[in-house]
């Protein structure tokens, strides 16, 4: 291996653990989850856009399955509905557009997950349109 591989292998390397770790305080504001992998969320969610509200959904679903309290991590169309009281439609408009932007990823067909290098962004968005 060489040198600058070596460098660039130091300087770059993110562990997502590690930034997970990081940003536990300021999610622990923003969602809740349940022994049984539910999320919950913590602030009121008519002032959040929608796009902000799946996108923070999915990343209690990532979080849920990393505590073990869930065996997926991915959302479906049908679960965002469910779950945040969202007309179907809606929802599936607002994911084709996150999907495009690459904040989730298409697992199978329905099936979504996040993109967990937007985690920071998602919080700050979320934070930002809660505190207006």
């Amino acid at each position: 291996m060489s040198d600058l591989a070596e460098k660039i292998r130091q300087k770059l390397t993110v562990d997502e653990s590690v930034m997970i770790e990081q940003m536990l305080d300021r999610l622990s504001k923003l969602l809740g989850l349940t022994r049984d992998g539910k999320i919950l969320i913590k602030f009121d969610r008519t002032k959040v856009t929608t796009r902000s509200l799946i996108s923070i959904y999915a990343v209690g679903k990532l979080m849920a399955k990393q505590a073990g309290y869930s065996s997926e991590d991915y959302v479906s169309i049908d679960e965002l509905s469910r779950e945040l009281g969202i007309d179907g439609k809606v929802v599936g408009a607002r994911v084709s557009e996150l999907r495009r932007e690459g904040v989730l990823i298409s697992v199978e067909r329905g099936q979504y997950k996040l993109n967990p290098s937007y985690i920071e962004y998602i919080l700050s968005e979320v934070e930002r349109q809660i505190a207006q």
